[in-house]
């Protein structure tokens, strides 16, 4: 049984000791290794990343893994890797599949994955409708905010910033991020960069005449001359 996983730790010497150790595993394929817990949650939950378990640190900073394993649910199995064995009692009050204590051994990982296994034969597993699908952004250190991707209409280069355009809100969400950052995170099937400053929802797009790219909001938006066939390909089969 092949298994794809993620694993999130925001000590970054432990992350990389970590993903050697899963890699002396076969059935393993790491699909990426971050330091940050909020990227991970809004990967998974906007269908950018599929992975089948998630290996995360219990004490982030920026989100913890019970509660990242809280807002998978379903999407991925958890299994908690720490070096505080104290947490023990509160992580399994949680949906997750083990609890590795830190320093880590084979043994204890086989064990993990085997229960992980369990978990994923028992679980339906379902593709979330566009409706549900989310991601989170960081607004501040302290400050996380959850966005619909359906309510999501586009997303604009504004300086060194980008600009969230959120249906029903008045002002954008602004970000001190790069349009490639927060395009990544984004379903390709659902959004399509079309220019180099401008990202799209394309279940918003009204129309497209020339260049001039028109969502049902009534905003209008330019297409790139790069960007004019891929944008055109989208649409062809329909």
């Amino acid at each position: 049984m092949s298994l794809s996983v993620c694993v999130v730790d925001d000590d970054e010497r432990s992350l990389k000791d970590f993903v050697e150790t899963l890699k002396r595993i076969p059935e393993l394929t790491v699909l990426t290794a971050e330091t940050d817990p909020v990227l991970i949650v809004s990967k998974i939950l906007s269908g950018v990343i599929k992975t089948d378990i998630v290996f995360s640190d219990l004490e982030m900073p920026d989100l913890s893994g019970i509660d990242l394993c809280n807002q998978i649910g379903d999407r991925a199995v958890v299994i908690f890797v720490t070096g505080h064995p104290g947490f023990a009692l509160e992580a399994y009050n949680t949906d997750a599949a083990d609890f590795i204590v830190k320093p880590v051994n084979l043994k204890d990982i086989l064990r993990a994955i085997q229960k992980a296994k369990e978990k994923l034969i028992a679980r339906n597993k379902l593709m979330l409708p566009a409706s549900d699908r989310c991601i989170f952004v960081k607004l501040s250190p302290r400050n996380v905010s959850r966005i619909k991707l359906i309510d999501l209409l586009y997303i604009e280069v504004d300086g060194k910033y980008i600009s969230l355009y959120i249906e029903n809100q008045k002002k954008p969400i602004s970000l001190k991020k790069s349009l490639g950052n927060i395009y990544d995170q984004l379903p390709p099937e659902l959004f399509m960069k079309i220019s180099k400053s401008c990202v799209v929802n394309m279940n918003r797009v009204s129309s497209i005449v020339g260049n001039i790219l028109v969502l049902d909001t009534g905003s209008t938006h330019t297409i790139g001359s790069t960007f004019m066939t891929e944008v055109y390909e989208k649409y062809d089969s329909i």
